[in-house]
């Protein structure tokens, strides 16, 4: 390898660990499902169905989600999409992590 940095190996480091080396159960789903750029009307709301099923059984899904709206991530992340991390943004966090916080401090 040559002396050059190409940024690469800092976006990958930029990734958790569980996403860095496939552990989560997109680990073997093609990448395309997640992003999809391009995707419009039924297409788009089919493709992200699909992956959110995929992220809705993850292990990870909660850590996921909450790294993709810290870092302003697109596509489908800890089964949210980039609108709904945003409204979490707006809103003070998701409402099943407010509604876990509530429950610890009562």
């Amino acid at each position: 390898m040559s002396g050059v940095d190409t940024g690469m190996s800092r976006a990958v480091r930029a990734y958790p660990v569980f996403i860095a080396k496939g552990r989560g159960a997109c680990g073997d789903a093609d990448p395309d499902l997640f992003t999809g750029y391009g995707d419009r009307g039924q297409n788009r709301r089919k493709r992200e169905a699909v992956a959110k099923a995929v992220c809705a059984g993850c292990p990870f899904r909660l850590e996921c989600r909450r790294w993709a709206t810290d870092t302003l991530q697109q596509g489908i992340w800890g089964g949210t999409d980039e609108t709904e991390r945003a409204m979490a943004r707006h809103h003070g966090g998701f409402l099943d992590e407010r509604l876990a916080a509530a429950r610890r401090a009562a």
